[in-house]
């Protein structure tokens, strides 16, 4: 009859300590490189991401828009026009068929002197009338709804005809251009948004956009 004999070894304690330190060394070790590659590759798809942005273009009518800075520009007889959008995001932006008028070669401007966008509505009316002559020989006039104590002459969409549109430039519950007969609704509503109006007028003015919702 035999017999069989186990032998049990004890563990060091120091030895199973040190153990466990290298086990959460290699822990560590291993998250840390995890999250150095995470931020490496979002660092690279930032900046792959930025290059591609930079080189964004669009063409519209034989006019070239491009990414420059914190601006999309382009270039029309000489002048560099400068837009807070490209012509494609602005297509859903609402517009009710106003292209014909908005192609007219005189149109007035106008808006209410007391509007509380009355500053971004003034910055807009200089651009416009400025730009618009050098670019398409197109006319703006500027104007105001109540012209008393203003030298500016008073129009509202009454006023507007077939020769001479109207587009009433206002703060509004929504943003979009609006067709009443020959008058355009400009409505913005938020201050932002009188430029992204400005942006759609003009891209519907030099043909890159349709001056519908689409």
């Amino acid at each position: 009859m035999g017999f069989t004999i186990t032998i049990y070894r004890p563990v060091c304690p120091l030895r199973a300590m040190r153990d466990d330190e290298r086990r959460e060394k290699r822990k560590k070790l291993i998250v840390g490189v995890v999250i150095a590659a995470i931020m490496i590759l979002s660092t690279f798809g930032f900046v792959l991401n930025y290059a591609t942005e930079q080189n964004k273009t669009e063409r519209h009518n034989g006019i070239k828009y491009q990414l420059s800075g914190n601006y999309v520009v382009a270039q029309v007889n000489g002048q560099t026009l400068q837009f807070s959008h490209f012509p494609s995001q602005l297509t859903s932006l609402a517009a009710d068929d106003v292209a014909p008028l908005l192609q007219s070669p005189v149109f007035y401007i106008t808006s209410d002197p007391q509007d509380p966008y009355a500053k971004d509505i003034d910055t807009v009316d200089y651009y416009l009338t400025t730009i618009l002559p050098k670019v398409k020989q197109t006319y703006p006039m500027v104007a105001f709804t109540n012209a008393t104590g203003y030298s500016r002459p008073e129009v509202g969409c009454s006023n507007a005809t077939a020769s001479v549109p109207v587009v009433y430039l206002h703060y509004g519950n929504s943003t979009g251009l609006t067709r009443n007969g020959y008058c355009i609704d400009a409505s913005a509503r938020t201050p932002n948004d009188i430029y992204t109006l400005n942006d759609k007028m003009l891209f519907i003015i030099l043909g890159a956009d349709d001056g519908k919702t689409n």
